[in-house]
């Protein structure tokens, strides 16, 4: 790897380790880990409250239009209560204004009965209760006649007086479960299960309430409540108030025997329940924000104490924010040490990166120098590589000087041995003109003279071409070409080097070359591929085969090409 490489490698690996190391601190509990979406749900729903409170406006807009253009007695009485429901858990004095209303109405009706009176006499108490008027709520609570109401409005009457007292427990500053409004709250709650021992679906939660807030040590949970609890609340998907009582008490209950998972779960969900419905007399919220903050998930529980003090601000809560206002200076102490914290790692990451910049600013300026100084070399290297090639064109050439040389000395020699089989024919002549003329001994012997005369001064010219060739090499400054021209081999090992090059070539272009051969000839004739394959080398009658393979069809190329005799290849053929 260059050395560049290595550099930002090095450099990217130390910043990724300083950017992701985790935090010890910042782990996730295992509850949260198995609830993240049900929380990331639960974010997404606080951070985009404001379309929450448009679609509540909107539906509230639409209910005082009807409730001004009722065109009966009947019809305002009912819009009254539908506005009292949307106001209930949104806006307490309004709330409290059309809880009146319906109150007013209800009471002048004709045709109206207890049930219905003690409903909206209930709905009044429920706000005077969360206005933090525990006394005036339950002054209106004693007034009204449980013998004349009927099963289904006592257990509304019984919801609302354990409201009251759970509501009063909140002031109280012992925080014992042996408290007298809790006690009294037990009572209220011990009088609807009993009432309705099944449980309705608005009330299931009060047998597991009752034990949860006893008096004892020890929970004893209610199996078959659990149960059918849980099972309401799993199957429930319409976001109500109802739903998100059940929902918190289940998780109530999950808490006492030590299953956060579950206890997270539920929560959770009431908390959902409240914020879709926009309600504002919350305590999910709060006790998850309290039970995050105890898990090292600051800003959740900061963000969600904040949403839940807005919200019991925003009702008039003052039970609600009393609790909330316990627990909000430590939370908010602990997330602006948390942010301070974060600050901190943050500025010193800062000065990491501002030390790394300029230590990869310097690697910049290095490279850039370096480059340049890379950018020379390779011109040199391009310009010692055009006179390469220059110098390589001259060998070239010079080769084929050489060639052409050697095709001339060819000739000659064939012209010596032409000259030499004259010499033979006159030395033959001679011999007989001698048998013949023995007496003219002096004119024999200079025939003979001149016929060796003849001969040695052509291997004499022959001998300066050759000197001549050197020369010619030597002006040039060949080196190798003139220990080639000295060499007794010349031919022999080019032809060696050709034919090794035409195997190796044929054996790669052609693998199955050896088996086509053995196709067109009879078996006795055919030869196993193993060997030459291994060897790499083919033999004179494979290279005649291959050169046919490869085009050349005249004899005389293929003598020529091989350099050996025709006779040869038509033997072969």
């Amino acid at each position: 790897m260059p050395l560049n490489s290595k550099i930002y490698l090095f450099f990217f690996i130390f910043l990724s380790s300083l950017l992701i190391a985790p935090d010890a601190s910042a782990k996730r509990d295992a509850a949260v880990e198995e609830n993240i979406i049900l929380l990331q749900r639960l974010d997404s729903l606080i951070a985009h409250r404001d379309k929450l409170i448009e679609r509540k406006e909107e539906r509230i807009k639409k209910l005082k239009a009807d409730y001004l253009r009722a065109p009966n007695f009947n019809r305002r009485l009912e819009s009254a209560r539908k506005l009292y429901k949307e106001y209930s858990v949104y806006n307490s004095d309004s709330a409290l204004y059309y809880a009146h209303k319906a109150t007013e109405l209800a009471g002048r009706s004709s045709d109206s009965n207890p049930d219905l009176l003690a409903s909206c006499k209930l709905d009044e108490i429920f706000i005077y209760t969360t206005q933090g008027f525990g006394e005036e709520a339950l002054r209106r609570l004693e007034s009204i006649n449980t013998a004349e109401l009927s099963n289904e409005m006592k257990i509304e009457y019984f919801q609302v007086g354990q409201y009251i007292y759970s509501t009063q427990a909140l002031f109280n500053t012992n925080g014992k479960l042996s408290d007298p409004y809790i006690g009294k709250s037990n009572a209220f709650r011990d009088s609807l299960v009993r009432l309705d021992p099944h449980g309705a679906d608005n009330a299931a939660w009060a047998p597991i309430a009752l034990q949860v807030e006893k008096d004892s040590s020890i929970y004893t949970p209610p199996v078959r409540a659990v149960e059918r609890l849980k099972q309401i609340v799993d199957s429930a998907s319409e976001p109500n108030r109802d739903n998100a009582i059940n929902a918190y008490w289940l998780s109530r209950h999950y808490k006492l025997i030590g299953d956060d998972v579950n206890m997270i779960r539920y929560l959770t969900k009431a908390a959902i329940y409240d914020t879709e419905i926009e309600n504002r007399e919350i305590a999910a919220l709060t006790e998850l924000a309290q039970w995050l903050y105890h898990h090292n998930d600051l800003d959740r529980a900061y963000t969600y104490l904040i949403y839940s003090s807005d919200q019991a601000n925003a009702y008039h809560n003052r039970a609600r924010m009393l609790n909330v206002s316990a627990l909000l200076p430590t939370i908010r102490d602990a997330y602006r040490e948390a942010l301070k914290k974060s600050d901190d790692k943050l500025r010193f990451f800062l000065w990491i990166l501002v030390a790394l910049s300029i230590v990869l600013i310097g690697l910049v300026i290095f490279i850039v120098f370096k480059n340049r100084s890379l950018h020379r070399t390779r011109l040199a290297l391009s310009k010692s590589n055009s006179k390469l090639k220059e110098t390589v064109a001259d060998r070239d050439n010079a080769i084929s000087a050489l060639e052409e040389s050697n095709e001339a000395l060819e000739k000659s020699n064939s012209a010596l041995e032409t000259t030499n089989i004259a010499l033979e024919k006159s030395n033959s002549a001679l011999s007989n003109a001698n048998s013949e003329l023995s007496k003219d001994a002096k004119v024999k012997e200079g025939l003979v003279i001149m016929s060796y005369r003849l001969a040695s001064d052509h291997i004499n010219a022959l001998d300066e071409y050759r000197k001549k060739l050197l020369r010619k090499y030597k002006m040039k400054q060949m080196v190798e070409l003139g220990a080639e021209l000295n060499d007794q081999e010349l031919i022999k090992d080019p032809y060696k080097n050709f034919y090794a090059a035409l195997d190796h070539t044929m054996l790669t272009l052609y693998p199955d070359f050896i088996s086509e051969y053995n196709q067109t000839v009879p078996e006795d004739q055919r030869f196993d591929p193993a060997p030459f394959l291994k060897s790499r080398n083919l033999n004179t009658r494979l290279r005649i085969f291959a050169l046919r393979r490869l085009g050349v069809e005249k004899s005389a190329d293929i003598a020529g090409i091989l350099n050996i005799s025709i006779r040869t290849v038509y033997n072969n053929r």
